[in-house]
């Protein structure tokens, strides 16, 4: 799986989220990648448009490794990132889904 932001214009609110019934997306600028191992994601923060920061949390292969988003993070390119929200003893989590690079 992967993560995938979606575009402001495309969910048509300027906000760069856009929800379905489980599933929901945002757009953004890597800020920071933590990595479980070579091939696993553990936590991944996107800033989008508004400059809100979102942390992700992952539970398996994303089809996307920690060093592959590193370059998006160097080069100031935008990920789309798919992911639900679970309700915790701590506190929500955003668990994501998938990570793509966004629409052209």
């Amino acid at each position: 799986m992967s993560l995938t932001l979606a575009l402001s214009g495309a969910c048509g609110s300027g906000s760069g989220v856009a929800d379905t019934e489980d599933r929901r997306q945002v757009e953004g600028l890597v800020v920071e990648v933590v990595d479980r191992n070579i091939d696993q994601v553990e936590t991944l923060r996107v800033k989008d448009g508004e400059g809100r920061v979102w942390t992700f949390t992952t539970e398996d292969y994303l089809g996307i490794t920690p060093s592959h988003l590193r370059e998006h993070q160097l080069f100031g390119e935008r990920v789309v990132v798919v992911y639900r929200a679970e309700k915790g003893r701590y506190g929500d989590r955003l668990v994501a889904l998938e990570i793509n690079d966004p629409p052209d």
